[in-house]
């Protein structure tokens, strides 16, 4: 048995866990909160999940507990499915709560009570109070149309993605045993379940599903396990006192990063004599994925910062919740600081970013953060991979950037580096930023002409160039690429555009697209005359296209050569789907691209490359 880790490097952690992802060797557990999930984010976002998912079932690396499917049909038998849908009842108690609020509001407040109020008189006061009711009936009206119908097929989905992954597992064997050694474990705090012996009903639910899965892994041979719970209490995981981000130390906090507990490893090893077995929740999975495979999850990630919110049961004890509150790691207050920047009345200037950025700000891996301004703040905060640190300070930093930025070339890099880390917070998945980039026009019209020069200038540098300085020729950032062109038209973004083409040039002839230039790029894909047809034991008979060349501006885009090919992920795509996919992945706008395809292809029907892969942008044949 090892000590507990007093810190990790998330880094690397990650890449270790995200190796285990894509190693066949690798067998992946979800716990029944993960299927529980499913019903509480949005058809998008399910959609992204089990169609990535699929991909592993067909290889028979994910599987699902006897005891996953006994907890989820005690509740579903019971018709208690609505409990994993708790925050649409809260909508109707609202309404309700309100609904009488406001009746005795109308009878108590008069005129008088209206001195050092925000309202002139009792007219205004009750029309609020009448907006609010019929917005808040709104709402409600709106979220209860997901009745049994949702339900029924959320159901079937889950059903039959995972219907073929449920493990055979003898329950009533793994009942003797818990039954055995059950209390003994509790009462020597050996984890898994511990802190569910004060429950009256299921208290041994975590011990049952972890000697199943133990079981299952010693029958089988299998040697690294990668188990998918957002249960987070203490028996099964522990957050280490400091994490490792990037190279810099911090607190972890907001939320916690936690890895498994290293009693279970041990344990493990003693039935499979391998220490291969981490546990990761949903929204950590998730953030891995989307930074190690580009274009995927954004839905997803955007749901689960919503979901993230909404948690009703606090699972750490108090000295967690003292722990997570200290002054050295709590959330920074971006409003105790906001008096550090001075906001000035803007001038106008004709280019605003005529002048180069510094080498530290072009190469921003090694930024210095030496100050307390406001911009170092966000910045710090961008570059913590945190989506509890990036969303409100992007939020609060656009609230102090409506003021105006003082123009000086110091904050010329420091708005150019929170321009890249907007795009990079985006791309890894962070609500606020996606919000930001897929609104950039509406954004850009509350700011001046210096800021979103600066800003637009790094979120189109990072597409192109890493934290390094490198040009991304290997595999460009580019799966927001429409978002962010969407505004190449407007005039006022002319000296920012005139910097990205000119960091550009010397790499003018490597690209397929080339930054703001009117002509337009043409998609040519041929299919073989005959369509593949493909039966298997999950998902039946498909038929499939099959994508014989792909030209872009007559150059081959696909490629069987291993060494030029880009290991990109993307689900079944019809025609429409495989022009997109091309424009993410080459940085070419979605109204820069024609395509020509012959008259009788089905653009409905999915496309399958075969054996072939999409090449780098490096190989390609310019």
């Amino acid at each position: 048995m090892k000590f507990p880790l007093a810190e990790i490097n998330v880094n690397d952690y990650n890449d270790e866990i995200f190796k285990l992802i894509q190693d066949d060797e690798c067998t992946i557990f979800i716990d029944t909160n993960i299927i529980a999930l499913m019903y509480g984010i949005h058809d998008s976002a399910r959609k992204e999940f089990l169609d990535w998912i699929k991909t592993y079932i067909v290889k028979d690396r994910v599987k699902i507990p006897n005891w996953v499917i006994n907890e989820y049909s005690n509740r579903f038998i019971r018709d208690q499915i609505q409990d994993y849908l708790s925050p649409l009842t809260k909508i109707k108690t609202i309404k309700k709560e309100f609904t009488h609020a406001s009746a005795f509001l109308k009878m108590y407040i008069d005129d008088a009570s209206l001195t050092r109020s925000k309202y002139t008189n009792i007219i205004d006061f009750q029309e609020d109070l009448k907006i609010i009711e019929e917005k808040i009936a709104k709402i409600e009206f709106t979220t209860s149309s997901k009745g049994h119908d949702y339900k029924i097929k959320v159901h079937k989905e889950i059903e039959q993605t995972f219907e073929k992954c449920i493990i055979d597992t003898d329950l009533e064997k793994i009942l003797s045993k818990v039954n055995e050694l059950g209390l003994i474990r509790y009462n020597h705090k050996l984890p898994p379940g511990f802190q569910d012996d004060k429950k009256d009903l299921n208290s041994h639910g975590d011990l049952i599903l972890w000697y199943e899965i133990l079981d299952f892994c010693k029958s089988k041979s299998i040697k690294k396990a990668l188990l998918i719970t957002n249960d987070e209490k203490k028996d099964w995981v522990y957050a280490p006192f400091k994490i490792i981000v990037n190279g810099r130390k911090q607190g972890n906090s907001n939320p916690q990063f936690k890895i498994v507990d290293s009693r279970l490893v041990h344990e493990f090893k003693t039935y499979t004599s391998s220490e291969e077995f981490h546990i990761v929740n949903f929204e950590q999975f998730t953030k891995i994925l989307i930074g190690k495979i580009s274009n995927t999850f954004i839905d997803l990630a955007n749901a689960l910062q919503i979901v993230h919110n909404q948690k009703s049961e606090i699972e750490d004890d108090k000295e967690n919740v003292l722990k997570e509150t200290t002054e050295e790691e709590a959330t920074v207050n971006f409003e105790e600081i906001a008096e550090v920047i001075e906001s000035v009345d803007t001038v106008a200037i004709e280019n605003p970013v005529a002048s180069t950025y510094s080498p530290h700000a072009l190469s921003d891996i090694d930024f210095p953060l030496y100050d307390d301004t406001i911009l170092t703040k966000t910045i710090e905060e961008l570059k913590s991979y945190n989506w509890y640190k990036q969303n409100p300070a992007l939020q609060y930093f656009l609230e102090i950037a409506k003021k105006g930025i003082e123009e000086n070339n110091t904050n010329n890099d420091k708005l150019f580096v929170i321009g890249r880390n907007i795009y990079q917070s985006a791309c890894g998945g962070s609500g606020e930023a996606m919000s930001f980039i897929s609104e950039l026009r509406s954004n850009f019209v509350k700011l001046n002409d210096y800021i979103i020069n600066h800003i637009y200038s790094g979120i189109v540098y990072e597409i192109y160039f890493d934290s390094s300085n490198a040009f991304r020729e290997e595999n460009l950032k580019s799966h927001l690429i429409n978002e962010v062109f969407a505004v190449s038209d407007v005039e006022r973004l002319n000296p920012s555009k005139e910097f990205i083409k000119a960091s550009l040039e010397q790499y003018k002839n490597g690209l397929l697209y080339f930054p703001f230039q009117i002509e337009q790029v043409i998609i040519k894909p041929i299919f073989n005359e005959s369509t593949k047809i493909t039966n298997d034991d999950w998902f039946g008979e498909k038929e499939f296209l099959v994508l014989n060349e792909l030209k872009g501006n007559n150059i081959e885009l696909l490629t069987t050569e291993n060494e030029n090919s880009l290991d990109i992920y993307f689900p079944n795509l019809n025609l429409l789907g495989l022009i997109n996919t091309i424009g993410k992945i080459y940085a070419i706008p979605e109204n820069k691209i024609e395509y020509e395809v012959a008259e009788n292809i089905d653009n409905k029907m999915p496309i399958t490359l075969e054996n072939k892969s999409f090449r780098k942008l490096s190989s390609l044949d310019f």
